[in-house]
């Protein structure tokens, strides 16, 4: 066994301690100012996404797995199993609350225990922390500090997204599972939206004891940091080089401005998906290389390949629709990098191809029984679809023929720096230099990707169903991978031409540009939040608390909206969008997807349009819009200090209203948020 000179690793720590803490002062202060007070959403954050995911891996993987790796995969399975646990319990009435979820927890971690003590003297060894592991828990660690801090003063998530994901989460809290009717929030009848995101911040409020508000914010965050463990574990399964997939963690969330910018958008659903999309691609490499490579194996061990990548794939049919996506484009292409693989080494080593057929067919039958496996699981969230407008929706998509501009030029600027670019171009180019060809996969698997986003590059139909905003932001995934290799290979060449050969010197190099990329992206990403996204400030929050008090809870407020997503559904600009959220008071405007799901009535969806369109065409100096505001039931205006309208032009504006009193009355201003009543 391996030993590692603990007090090495221990002074190592404490001087990258010292350097984070001369680099960003005020960010450690608030994570132990902070540490205490937090301490229950801390641990239940840590067990709900740790123990389901590694108690199904002491029942489900066997062989060998390193212990950076088991933490890391368990992560991406219980993001899985929840909303799987979900969809299951609602079919027999089983509601979720704290006491349940908590005593699931300690099921899960009995399981764990159980394994262990199965396995102890594999477990004692286990325990024993290499130095990249060291490496690996001190980069999550850090940058979960770092996601946090940056959410800090964040009153509610950031962007349109955010109100209906924190909508969805309240009524997973409320009903202890899933739900059909979005009341008390919008007249909606059905739920098709996916919500393994939603179920994890729903747990985390139940476990944590934190409102959904900030449940919503604390998974998002605490997924985004997750995303350095993830690229980690999916370098290290496909280039097999252990300081690569160190480096490619410490580029995607230091370096890389995504994913850490989809704090802005309250792009949090994506980010779970892609959370869960690493597991699922090792779970399926997995199946595919053991039912390769091991023709012995009993029917047990297949039973257990095939459930592990069931459940992963299963879960994120619920979790992210176009990320679903990402997985269909791997999963074959890896399954024909394996065969090829296996039909060379077989070819070499005298074997017929009657014997590597013999080989394919349990790959085949193992397949077929996956996929199988997935439909069943997910065959009532397949039925629900049924309920609501998606699967039209996704129709139209993919039998309309699109040409259009792909938007490659979009992809060097925010979503991805040039020069990460370059790296990861060079990355690839050293992986081939040193024939590690499964670099290819990386290149061959985006290039897939992309096609599903653009289909029209091969004059096929469809578009929309996977877009290109959601490939370009999820880059980091094909590339900091590459980038990672190009550091670390690149490390190896200088030492060797420097012909280093001292231990320590030859640790140092890559350990010294790893915090020098820390220390340079350390500051700015502390500062990676947009105002100009944000639609809730602390001066909305106190109006609502007012709202609440002062007006009447049948009265209706307008605030000012815009048409988005093509013009068929109407959406807020500032913190007016989450009154009826946050203070009970119906408004003009509902979630986003009341443009997916049906309503209580069934033209809602252009009756929501038509009440905006018939007032807005009116501007308010004129008297017809007083009248036609009347008509539909409200009764006073609002606008916040928050403004995402295109253009920044909004509807309602304090220096127009202001200046009509025989009009409007105000009755609240402070903190830029002002309440007219409409006389």
């Amino acid at each position: 066994m391996v030993r590692y000179s603990w007090w090495k690793q221990a002074l190592a720590a404490a001087l990258i301690f010292a350097i984070v803490c001369a680099l960003a002062p005020a960010m450690v202060l608030w994570g132990a100012r902070n540490v205490i007070p937090a301490l229950l959403p801390i641990v239940a954050a840590a067990a709900l996404l740790l123990l389901p995911g590694m108690a199904l891996l002491e029942l489900l993987w066997f062989g060998p797995l390193a212990p950076a790796e088991r933490w890391v995969l368990a992560v991406g399975v219980s993001c899985s199993a929840i909303p799987l646990l979900l969809l299951g319990s609602s079919l027999v009435g089983l509601r979720w609350g704290a006491a349940l979820a908590w005593a699931l927890l300690a099921l899960c971690a009995g399981v764990v225990a159980w394994g262990w003590w199965r396995r102890r003297g594999h477990a004692r060894a286990g325990l024993a922390l290499s130095p990249s592991h060291v490496a690996l828990l001190g980069i999550t660690a850090l940058a979960l500090l770092l996601r946090l801090y940056v959410s800090r003063d964040l009153p509610v998530a950031m962007f349109g997204d955010s109100y209906h994901h924190t909508i969805i989460t309240q009524l997973l809290i409320d009903h202890g599972g899933l739900f059909s009717s979005w009341q008390p929030y919008a007249p909606l009848k059905t739920f098709t939206y996916h919500y393994g995101f939603h179920s994890l911040a729903a747990f985390l409020s139940m476990l944590g004891g934190i409102p959904a508000t900030a449940s919503v914010i604390a998974v998002g965050q605490v997924e985004s940091a997750l995303a350095a463990p993830m690229v980690y574990l999916l370098t290290r399964r496909l280039l097999r080089h252990e300081g690569a997939a160190l480096f490619g963690a410490l580029l995607t969330v230091f370096v890389s401005t995504m994913p850490a910018y989809y704090v802005n958008w309250g792009r949090y659903t994506q980010l779970g998906g892609q959370t869960e999309l690493v597991a699922i691609m090792v779970a399926w490499m997995w199946l595919v290389d053991a039912t390769l490579d091991q023709p012995q194996l009993g029917w047990g061990q297949r039973v257990r390949l095939v459930a592990l990548a069931a459940l992963t794939t299963a879960g994120i049919v619920v979790t992210h629709y176009r990320i679903a996506v990402f997985a269909v484009c791997f999963v074959p292409l890896y399954v024909c990098y394996a065969l090829s693989a296996a039909w060379l080494h077989e070819r070499g080593a005298g074997y017929t191809w009657r014997a590597w057929l013999a080989r394919l067919l349990p790959l085949v039958w193992a397949g077929a029984a996956a996929c199988a496996a997935v439909v069943l699981a997910t065959l009532p969230w397949l039925i629900r679809l049924r309920e609501g407008a998606l699967l039209r929706i996704g129709g139209y998509y993919l039998s309309t023929a699109v040409s259009a501009d792909a938007g490659v030029g979009d992809a060097f600027g925010l979503y991805l720096a040039p020069w990460l670019a370059a790296l990861a171009a060079a990355g690839l180019g050293l992986c081939l230099w040193r024939r590690q060809w499964r670099a290819l996969l990386l290149a061959g698997w985006l290039v897939l990707t992309w096609l599903a986003a653009n289909p029209y590059l091969l004059h096929l139909p469809g578009t929309g169903l996977i877009t290109s905003f959601t490939v370009l932001i999820g880059l980091y995934l094909f590339l900091m991978p590459l980038a990672g290799a190009a550091l670390a290979y690149g490390a190896e060449l200088a030492l060797g031409l420097l012909r280093v050969r001292a231990p320590l010197l030859r640790a140092g190099l890559p350990a010294l540009l790893g915090v020098a990329l820390i220390g340079w992206g350390l500051p700015w990403q502390q500062q990676i939040l947009a105002p100009q996204n944000q639609l809730v400030f602390p001066a909305d929050m106190q109006a609502m608390d007012w709202i609440r008090q002062e007006i009447p809870a049948d009265a209706q407020i307008f605030v000012n909206s815009f048409p988005s997503y093509g013009g068929g559904v109407y959406t807020g600009s500032d913190g007016g969008w989450w009154i009826t959220f946050l203070a009970g008071r119906t408004t003009n405007v509902q979630p986003a997807p009341y443009g997916t799901e049906a309503g209580e009535r069934p033209d809602f969806q252009f009756w929501v349009q038509g009440v905006n369109e018939t007032i807005m065409a009116h501007s308010l100096e004129q008297p017809e819009a007083v009248q036609a505001l009347k008509r539909a039931g409200f009764s006073y205006l609002y606008d916040g200090p928050g403004n995402t309208s295109p253009g920044g032009a909004e509807y309602i504006r304090p220096d127009v209203v202001d200046g009509l009193p025989d009009l409007y009355e105000k009755v609240y201003a402070k903190g830029g948020v002002t309440i007219w009543r409409i006389r």
